[in-house]
């Protein structure tokens, strides 16, 4: 602290200049432009590219976030970027774990969206979030007159029915530092600016989602409007080719996989392989399990080995990496879409109204739990529920949804 002082007292512009409370990420922008559009994946980008097509918009620059932790991404979402809908496009870098309660991280993350919207000059601003850092960067766009706009990103958009539940949650998953941290943000008046990350944005002009009657109501905007990525999407041979080589027929069904942390891979293998049997053996069809592109390979050769070993070969596995399961459900329309808490349930009901969407998440869960409790008797440990706890949230979000069954019980399927 003493030499901290000294140097201010000795070289008070090396002082500022070196103080977090200045210090931001500096891209070397030259360019003005009407529309920002920010994102941070390939899914984001297609979401602001379906944007931009539907409204006809101009003038457009693109956002590209990442942290250190995920280098791949921006290098694929920049090689899919379309140039004849962005002006120009430019990459940058948060700080590791960007959503956590970081003092620090914050004023850096703070003053570089700052300057970022200082050099564009932008008239609208594109989230596709709207807590933590983006809220950051939403409510500082509005305190300089610029149209801030939400488009819809899967579940996510409807996860909180009000600010209360937001608020609990909020609460919930904070560490016992990342408390202190909000508290010092809430009473100190030098954090005054980046408070907002404390809390939801939820002023807008526009907000574009694929059910604007599930908006929730703590939202205040000036309109809202449909909107869906895949209303005119087009079938690319990718997809063709994928249909072909497994056959796969409208009259069979296709499991949409995700990655949760179950703690045996084991366990939840063998459950899942054996209530989707129940399902070819009922429906007397094919099932097909469109692997997370996230899934490891320990888990595909799990899921192999179990196949081999209960010798099903009703169940395939659809590997292959980076396409989106929507085109394939259009080109298709199986009989069932099936799954946990993936958005792709929701969604099949605008794909195509003879797709019948249902989550097994109840039933699916409850046989993992008792797997676990068989295993872990067996060493004479107690089965942890939180495990359970990431994938609890997000069914809570897919039950808002009626088009999406929910099966609870063996005699529902």
């Amino acid at each position: 602290m003493f030499r901290k002082f000294m140097k201010l007292i000795k070289t008070p512009v090396e002082f500022v200049r070196d103080s977090y409370f200045f210090k931001c990420g500096y891209m070397g922008l030259n360019f003005k432009c009407d529309n920002l559009f920010v994102v941070s994946n390939l899914g984001q980008l297609n979401q602001a590219h379906s944007l931009i097509k539907k409204e006809r918009f101009k003038n457009n620059f693109l956002l590209i976030l990442y942290t250190s932790k995920n280098k791949v991404m921006p290098e694929i979402v920049k090689k899919n970027v379309d140039s004849g809908l962005f002006s120009s496009f430019a990459v940058f870098r948060l700080p590791n774990k960007p959503s956590q309660i970081n003092i620090k991280n914050a004023i850096y993350i703070n003053n570089s969206y700052r300057n970022i919207i200082n050099t564009l000059k932008i008239k609208n601003l594109f989230i596709q979030s709207f807590e933590r850092h983006y809220a950051l960067l939403a409510s500082y766009a509005k305190s300089k007159n610029i149209k801030v706009n939400l488009i819809e990103e899967g579940t996510g958009t409807y996860r909180y029915s009000t600010i209360h539940e937001f608020n609990r949650i909020f609460k919930e998953s904070l560490s016992w530092k990342e408390r202190k941290q909000m508290y010092c943000i809430k009473h100190l008046c030098f954090f005054k600016n980046i408070r907002p990350m404390l809390s939801i944005y939820h002023d807008y002009n526009t907000i574009y989602a694929a059910f604007p009657h599930l908006v929730p109501d703590f939202f205040t905007f000036r309109k809202k409007e449909y909107f869906f990525l895949y209303d005119n999407i087009k079938i690319g041979e990718d997809i063709r080719d994928i249909k072909l080589k497994y056959n796969i027929t409208s009259n069979d069904i296709i499991f949409l996989n995700q990655r949760y942390k179950f703690t045996s891979l084991q366990c939840y293998a063998k459950s899942l392989l054996l209530l989707l049997s129940e399902f070819s053996l009922k429906y007397k069809c094919n099932v097909f399990i469109k692997l997370h592109p996230k899934d490891s390979e320990e888990f595909k050769v799990t899921l192999r080995n179990y196949l081999k070993k209960y010798k099903i070969r009703s169940i395939i596995l659809i590997d292959f990496y980076g396409f989106t399961i929507e085109p394939l459900l259009i080109m298709v329309k199986p009989r069932f879409v099936l799954g946990m808490t993936s958005s792709g349930l929701i969604y099949s009901s605008l794909l195509s109204k003879t797709i019948q969407s249902a989550t097994i998440y109840p039933i699916l869960r409850e046989k993992i739990d008792k797997e676990l409790v068989e295993d872990l008797d067996g060493i004479g440990l107690d089965v942890n529920n939180d495990i359970f706890s990431d994938s609890d949230k997000h069914f809570e979000i897919l039950s808002k949804f009626p088009s999406t069954k929910i099966i609870s019980l063996m005699d529902e399927i």
